[in-house]
């Protein structure tokens, strides 16, 4: 068992401390907005159909979304969409529209609203994860570089450093897609949001590398320049070297690489369980959660220790996060109460022409709706959401890991893990927002003429502190924060891991291994 270095692993106070310094990311100046809509890909737009559509979203943005100036200026986002209209003046192109609309909708500074790749119309689907411009290899960001965890080109390892595609550094590249990119306000964790989803995910969408990447930098003539270099075993890196790679499409890289990881997994090392939970997001899927989650549980039963793995859950159907949180519990638990509000009690018919969502019910709230002043609408308050324990939950010591891609169910489990005290929180801050999401209804607007469609939440969710005041300005903080350090993830070592192995370590009867201090 290797020790943690007291420079990686922070007691929560301490991080509190630092949170007031985090970093945040500057709006796009406005010289690079027309480079925005020049980008070269899809149908050709005239600027008045550019301009119609930056319109469609401007009204549907103050007609439908209930938290539009929750963490964004009325100014801020008259300034976007004013860029936004200039910079089409001499007309703009699908890629150049799915840009400033994704611009656009990170300004909101809402993990709910973006423009998304999911829904966008099929022809631009197509040209965002299925054309041969995408990278040859997979990434993941620590610690503000960029590490090469699969590759499809024999002259690059995995466990290699990205330093630069075509004399752009790597931390330029970084720079220039983050304000593109969504989370809930711009705490800690919400940066640590941005920076996540630069990753390559698996499965067909890849990241922001892979639909934002290849559209703001392109590939000169089907290639790319790189610098690179590699690490050595004993962590020493190498002397830099250049590269030529050939863009290929994600389906011709999936190929090569290895198969993705099931969606939930379960395996022992002695005396402890380890659970990964990295979604939980089951639709159209034949898994079934609550079979898994009841094998498992029985199977665990008579393990003292139990690791939960939830760095890569964003979030999905969050009845699923109850489900797990109910095998943990050792009495009944109670979420916080909300207030849910409505920025309409009808949406406009000419809106409806270009809005889908699951529940077309969503759109029509008569009789439902309390007018509030200032044009808002008050919702019925929701039933408490109270959890009850299985009749045998699991009797162990639980470490959940934690991190900023948990936003969404992600995020409210691991905030009710930590509430409920049902298990100890190791990592990073998380996504999110203790103050309350955008979320729980979502529609997304189909723009006629790029075909662009951004995700709008219908709902703003306001937690509601026992005392009266308001929940803290930031996502979930974990009991122990773990920091990644590049070397270990070149080498192959989980950070996050092994501090969570140390700590139970230390739980066990007997001499207590060296950690680093924790208060």
């Amino acid at each position: 068992m290797r020790p943690i270095p007291p420079a990686r692993l922070f007691h929560r106070r301490r991080l509190i401390q630092g949170l007031a310094m985090g970093p945040l990311w500057p709006a796009l100046g406005p010289a690079l907005w027309p480079a925005l809509a020049r980008a070269g890909g899809g149908s050709a737009l005239r600027p008045e159909q550019a301009r119609a559509d930056l319109q469609l979203l401007r009204r549907a943005f103050n007609a439908l979304h209930p938290g539009l100036h929750r963490r964004a200026t009325p100014a801020q986002l008259d300034a976007a969409f004013a860029a936004a209209e200039r910079a089409v003046a001499g007309g703009s192109t699908q890629a150049g529209m799915f840009l400033l609309c994704s611009q656009i909708a990170a300004t909101v500074n809402c993990g709910h609203t973006w423009a998304s790749h999911f829904n966008a119309r099929q022809d631009l689907r197509q040209l965002l994860l299925a054309g041969h411009d995408k990278l040859p290899f997979t990434l993941r960001w620590v610690q503000g570089r960029a590490l090469v965890t699969g590759s499809a080109v024999p002259a690059l390892a995995a466990g290699s450093e990205l330093l630069s595609i075509d004399g752009r550094p790597v931390a330029d590249i970084a720079a220039a897609l983050l304000p593109l990119l969504r989370a809930d306000g711009q705490h800690a964790g919400a940066v640590g949001k941005r920076l996540a989803q630069l990753d390559t995910a698996p499965g067909p969408a890849g990241g922001a590398m892979d639909w934002l990447f290849p559209l703001r930098f392109p590939p000169e003539g089907g290639r790319w320049r790189l610098t690179v270099r590699g690490m050595q075993p004993d962590t020493q890196a190498e002397a830099p070297r250049a590269l030529t790679v050939a863009a290929i499409a994600m389906a011709e890289r999936g190929r090569s690489l290895a198969a993705p990881a099931p969606a939930w997994s379960f395996e022992r090392e002695g005396d402890t369980a380890v659970l990964r939970l990295p979604t939980f997001a089951f639709w159209n899927s034949d898994f079934k959660a609550e079979a898994f989650l009841t094998r498992t549980f029985a199977a665990i039963r008579g393990l003292p220790y139990l690791v939960i793995d939830l760095r890569d859950n964003e979030g999905g159907d969050d009845a699923i996060a109850r489900q797990v949180l109910a095998q943990l519990l050792r009495a009944p638990y109670e979420a916080p109460a909300v207030r849910l509000e409505s920025a309409y009690e009808q949406v406009p018919d000419d809106l409806l022409l270009h809005l889908g969502t699951w529940n077309r019910g969503f759109f029509d709230r008569r009789g439902q709706a309390t007018a509030l002043p200032g044009g808002r609408w008050l919702l019925p308050a929701p039933a408490a959401v109270r959890v009850e324990p299985v009749a045998a939950p699991y009797p162990g010591r639980t470490v959940a890991l934690i991190g900023p891609q948990n936003s969404s169910a992600g995020f409210l489990f691991a905030r009710d893990l930590q509430r409920s005290g049902a298990a100890v929180l190791l990592g990073a801050p998380t996504g999110g927002h203790q103050r309350g999401l955008n979320s729980g209804q979502i529609a997304w607007l189909t723009l006629p003429a790029s075909g662009v469609a951004v995700d709008i939440p219908l709902r703003a969710v306001f937690t509601l502190d026992e005392d009266g005041q308001a929940p803290p300005d930031h996502g979930v903080l974990p009991e122990l924060s773990v920091v990644p350090r590049f070397e270990d993830a070149a080498a192959g070592v989980d950070t996050t891991m092994d501090a969570a192995r140390a700590l139970i370590a230390g739980w066990r009867p007997g001499p207590r291994p060296r950690v680093a201090p924790t208060s």
